[in-house]
């Protein structure tokens, strides 16, 4: 059987051009048709997101950090701080402790010398003058009347008590540096304990060799406890209180 002829459809030049135009015209009016959407702006304060050019400090395993000022340093780090002009350290203890003795200017500066239960330094220190000798006292911490710390440093500055001493004792590494005692606790913080001596009558006797610390508890009529430090050890024992001894205060 002889296959029927092919028909050729032969469109004119004229007609395939207007076909294109309105194919053309079509997608142009969709892609009109659609919504513009705004360009989205770039992520800002986005650590490791530099400018196109620069190098990001992310990408060379770098990271840019901005020296933290004094107020957030002391922010940064909660085991140090200041209370009414005094600074105070944590040592690990249910109380922060003075970085100074009361009267000092610095932390190895010696201070001044107060008679138990007394406010005000003194020239003289025995018993003709104590105001506490042979008196029937109890505890005296954060007692403004008797207590130096809370009268001249205000605040919740106190001295510290018997018990919180031998927590410090317990709790802290002692090293003898030949004029005091460098009390380091397990937070790193370091507290320095002067061998600031103590005041009998007229003078003061062992600079440089011991160093006595009043606590805020009473001991009998006539003495109470103080903290003693020299060269071989650091312990709690009774002393006469019209003697004059160094105060390192605390806050709860």
């Amino acid at each position: 059987m002889t296959p029927k002829n092919k028909q050729k459809i032969i469109i004119p030049i004229a007609t395939a051009a207007f076909i294109a135009a309105g194919v053309a015209v079509y997608f142009l009016a969709k892609d009109a048709a659609r919504p513009e959407l705004p360009d989205e702006p770039a992520p800002e304060n986005v650590p490791g997101n530099a400018e196109a050019g620069s190098e990001s400090p992310a990408a060379e395993g770098k990271l840019s950090v901005e020296p933290l000022s004094d107020e957030e340093v002391e922010l940064e780090n909660p085991c140090i701080g200041d209370e009414g002009g005094h600074q105070w350290l944590d040592m690990g203890t249910r109380v922060r402790w003075a970085a100074c003795n009361i009267g000092a200017a610095s932390p190895r500066d010696h201070g001044d010398f107060y008679a138990w239960g007394e406010i005000s330094a003194k020239e003289t220190y025995d018993t003709d003058n104590s105001l506490t000798y042979g008196k029937r006292i109890g505890g005296i911490a954060g007692n403004a009347a008797c207590d130096a710390a809370r009268a001249l440093w205000g605040g919740d500055w106190r001295l510290p008590t018997r018990e919180e001493c031998q927590e410090l004792i317990d709790s802290c590494s002692w090293r003898w540096d030949g004029s005091g005692y460098e009390v380091t606790a397990r937070n790193g913080n370091v507290l320095y304990l002067p061998a600031a001596g103590w005041h009998n009558m007229t003078s003061v006797q062992d600079a440089g060799d011991l160093g006595r610390y009043w606590t805020a508890t009473p001991a009998g009529d006539e003495e109470a406890y103080a903290l003693w430090i020299n060269l071989h050890r650091r312990w709690l024992e009774t002393f006469d209180r019209d003697t004059g001894y160094s105060i390192r205060p605390v806050l709860p």
